[in-house]
């Protein structure tokens, strides 16, 4: 498989919204003169750091510290290089195990670093697993179409609202104070949560598929191992609510396995 950065799909997605509703906050702070320019600076600083974090994705390359070769014998083609980073190994919590530096422009080999923690703890099959996940994660734009179909329907919402406070529209022309004060809130609130439950569903789905490409190259065993491993990694330092439903998740995802 060929990997091509998207980086600038997220600076598309992203940036171009976020910077309307900073204007919108802007507009709404107008009366106030410190409180406009207080958002503007927040503003400035938050697009620029977004713009500089889309520039190398997800870290920058010396941030990995030093990068040891990895062989590594995987059972898919692909334009990148293996290599091993210790400081990914760092802290336990952040649970970093494979990451594709993606910078917005990309003409040779991507980099993949490796946490070593994972040939040290779980042996080579695991390790191949999770490489071979990120790289189709990657290729097909999975970890993209997540973040975006969040962070879109969530940035135009608050769109829709700061409007009618920017702009001053008067919505008692066209309805009942009734309306205005309880049923638009409780739709915006519906379509707040429908948002949320629908994003929820399709990274359930993103992630069984995923799941059932894996098989195409490993034993189910192997396979609802490394599911196990991950979800135990990643439910660490949750609170019990949530490992409840990180259980369940991973329950789903081995019944799609077997």
């Amino acid at each position: 498989m060929k990997l091509k950065s998207l980086n600038i799909y997220y600076i598309i997605g992203i940036i171009p919204l976020t910077v309307i509703n900073f204007i919108l906050g802007i507009k709404l702070a107008s009366n106030k003169i410190w409180l406009a320019c207080i958002i503007s600076i927040i503003g400035i600083a938050v697009i620029s750091g977004l713009i500089k974090k889309f520039m190398v994705m997800p870290y920058s390359v010396a941030s990995y510290g030093k990068l040891i070769p990895l062989s590594l014998d995987l059972p898919v083609e692909s334009n990148t290089l293996l290599y091993t980073s210790e400081t990914m190994d760092k802290y336990d919590f952040l649970s970093r195990t494979v990451e594709i530096i993606s910078p917005i422009r990309q003409n040779g080999k991507f980099i993949v670093a490796v946490n070593p923690k994972l040939l040290r703890k779980y042996g080579k099959n695991f390790t191949k697993c999770a490489v071979v996940r990120e790289l189709k994660k990657y290729s097909t734009a999975s970890g993209l179409k997540v973040i975006l179909g969040l962070v879109i329907p969530m940035e135009v919402l608050a769109s829709l609202i700061m409007s009618v406070f920017a702009f001053h529209l008067n919505l008692s022309k066209y309805f009942s104070g009734f309306i205005i004060n309880f049923i638009l809130p409780f739709i915006v609130v519906v379509i707040f949560g429908f948002t949320l439950y629908t994003w929820n569903r399709f990274v359930s789905k993103q992630d069984m598929k995923l799941d059932r490409y894996l098989l195409e190259y490993f034993s189910s065993s192997d396979v609802a191992h490394y599911v196990k491993v991950m979800n135990e990694l990643q439910s660490m330092d949750e609170k019990d609510s949530s490992k409840k439903f990180n259980q369940h998740y991973s329950e789903e995802r081995l019944k799609n396995i077997s």
